[in-house]
């Protein structure tokens, strides 16, 4: 049942719980039976982090070379309309 002034939860964790989930377990901040992650974990959460931060970097390089065809293309038809 949820407590009152408690946010209920979405069925499926998005990006951003997922990651900050990644952290806390990174950091030893996740306990389970009241220890904190092994460094093997941590490890993975670590390098779990590092993908998704360098996917991030693919889709904004993506994004910027997008940008600069859209600018072509507006250059270019300028130029047509001219």
């Amino acid at each position: 049942m949820e407590k009152s002034g408690e946010r209920k939860m979405p069925p499926v964790a998005d990006r951003e719980e997922i990651l900050h989930f990644y952290t806390g377990v990174m950091r030893g901040k996740i306990h389970s039976g009241g220890k904190a992650a092994a460094i093997a974990d941590r490890l993975r959460a670590a390098a779990a982090l590092e993908r998704a931060g360098q996917e991030d970097g693919e889709k904004s390089g993506a994004l910027e070379k997008l940008d600069a065809v859209l600018e072509e293309l507006r250059h270019a038809a300028d130029r047509k309309a001219e």
